[in-house]
């Protein structure tokens, strides 16, 4: 055994991994003769590894949590709940179709003790677990080994998504099979960026009227400017730049610093890809600084363009931050116009606003959390689910204060939440005002 940060690691001690025979080493070579044509593992950040594989034997009291998760109990939760729903999405779609009674065992057999056990030994997780020498007997329990598994795919839907889980776990329940189609979810590819065309602003606006903080931001009660087309991405970009790099099978890292004082810090965020750095990201909160890391990252890798770099020559004016769907009035007061980034996304500001709500391709999920939680106003999102369970959609209500002030549709809750956010955001009066 060998040791790290107080902690053991769980690899087999040597009269194990010699002549002598085991019940579970039987079953795990069984398994693996069985299952010669295993999927490759998703892979996971260095952060979302190192929650998964330490142990709770190695937790003490008063530790912080990750922010993100929490701790590895939360993910295996949430893992459980999306591993029986994959696998009964998998039997679901089989081919000659199976009788409802049939689906629920298969269900049950493929999720058995023993099929876990066996997918742990295959992919070798128990040995890369951290934990006390005391804790080290009960790791090959069935509790402890299903733990295991279900807190990995429960890192690896947050991370990357549910079409990645179900690739995956498709293959271990029905190697001979395609993984099923999940409605909504985003392509492998992104489609080429489409040009842009803006119309000209009309003869009695001039550049000096047009600048983003005397737009007169949209009514309260109406909706928000619409999303762009489909050459802008429709999810956070930290979900879609994670998805897009595991589908590449590329390594993603986020190393992040806090500095300055307790009350008044700021986070700068790193996306390390392959080891090299391809996006920074900064401030009040972690995940805002993260989720601009991803931006940077996405956009430095070309897998995206910024909006308004490919806008038509033709044009004699530039909306700064807003869609052009929307004409703002003309305000009286003159301020130039900021210029428009070449490449990089812009940087996200200070108070009272992180980003500049405005913006179409930003999440407004983390800006609203944040900016209520700086107003002392309590927000909630009930969600619920409408239509089947392949072709069904999200719907969800941000209430403020007991108040329902936005509501959001869409494929994944995920979208729907960033949508009744971003309604709210602006129906809170919170959009910059001229």
């Amino acid at each position: 055994m060998s040791s790290l940060d107080g902690g053991t690691w769980s690899v087999l001690p040597p009269k194990m991994r010699g002549g002598q025979s085991s019940a579970p080493l039987k079953r795990s070579l069984s398994v693996s003769a069985s299952m010669a044509n295993i999927p490759p593992l998703p892979k996971l950040s260095g952060d979302m590894t190192l929650e998964v594989f330490t142990h709770k034997s190695l937790r003490f009291e008063g530790a912080p949590r990750n922010e993100e998760v929490g701790d590895s109990d939360r993910l295996a939760v949430l893992g459980g709940k999306v591993l029986d729903m994959v696998v009964a999405n998998t039997l679901f779609n089989k081919r000659p179709m199976l009788q409802a009674d049939e689906i629920e065992s298969e269900t049950a057999e493929a999720l058995s003790d023993g099929k876990v056990d066996g997918w742990i030994s295959l992919y070798r997780l128990r040995e890369k677990l951290r934990c006390t020498p005391d804790a080290l007997q009960t790791l090959r329990t069935p509790k402890e080994t299903r733990h295991l598994f279900d807190s990995y795919v429960g890192a690896v839907f947050f991370t990357s998504g549910l079409r990645v889980v179900q690739d995956w776990i498709a293959k271990l329940v029905d190697p001979e099979s395609e993984p099923p189609t999940i409605v909504g979810t985003e392509p492998e590819a992104l489609p080429a960026p489409k040009r842009q065309r803006t119309d000209p602003a009309p003869m009695n606006m001039s550049p000096m009227n047009m600048s983003p903080m005397n737009m007169s931001p949209p009514p309260p009660m109406m909706p928000p400017p619409p999303m762009p087309p489909a050459s802008q991405p429709q999810m956070s970009y930290l979900q879609l730049f994670n998805q897009t790099a595991n589908q590449r099978r590329l390594a993603v890292e986020y190393p992040a610093m806090f500095s300055g004082p307790p009350h008044a810090g700021q986070w700068t965020v790193t996306c390390r890809v392959n080891g090299v750095d391809r996006g920074h990201g900064a401030g009040q909160s972690k995940q805002v600084a993260k989720e601009q890391a991803a931006q940077q990252a996405f956009y430095a890798l070309g897998w995206g363009q910024p909006l308004g770099s490919s806008a038509s020559s033709s044009q004699s004016v530039e909306l700064p931050l807003f869609s052009h769907s929307y004409t703002p009035a003309p305000q009286p007061t003159p301020t130039p116009p900021p210029p428009a980034p070449a490449v990089a996304p812009p940087p996200l500001p200070s108070q009272p606003n992180p980003l500049a709500p405005a913006q179409p391709n930003v999440a407004f999920l983390p800006i609203f959390n944040q900016t209520a939680a700086q107003r002392r106003h309590h927000v909630e999102y009930p969600a619920e689910f409408v239509g089947p369970a392949h072709a069904g959609n999200w719907c969800v209500k941000c209430l403020v204060d007991g108040i329902e002030k936005g509501q959001g549709n869409g494929a994944s809750k995920q979208l729907a939440k960033e949508e009744a956010a971003k309604q709210a955001y602006y129906n809170m009066g919170w959009a910059p005002r001229g």
